[in-house]
């Protein structure tokens, strides 16, 4: 029993090892950093839908100023950035 145990806590400690890991690098080291590419384009698209423009293409919104319609990113993830 003990056997099937220990390689349990050893891999939910790397995995916890992992994750603060991460954390400490995207919430200490990548601050500050500008989005891009597909980042980008699913913040600004999560920033536009709050704003009430719907599933627009952020990239002709923001450089050329018009809204034109956009299917080509799934949608589900920027509705998880709209509630933030």
């Amino acid at each position: 029993m003990a056997d099937r145990v220990r390689p349990r806590f050893g891999l939910v400690g790397a995995g916890l090892l992992a994750l603060v890991v991460r954390l400490t690098y995207v919430l200490a080291y990548k601050r500050h950093a500008q989005p891009v590419g597909d980042a980008f384009y699913f913040h600004y698209q999560a920033n536009l839908l709050a704003e009430g423009k719907w599933f627009v293409n952020p990239f002709v919104a923001l450089f050329d100023h018009r809204l034109v319609p956009a299917a080509d990113h799934p949608p589900l993830w920027t509705l998880v950035l709209v509630l933030a």
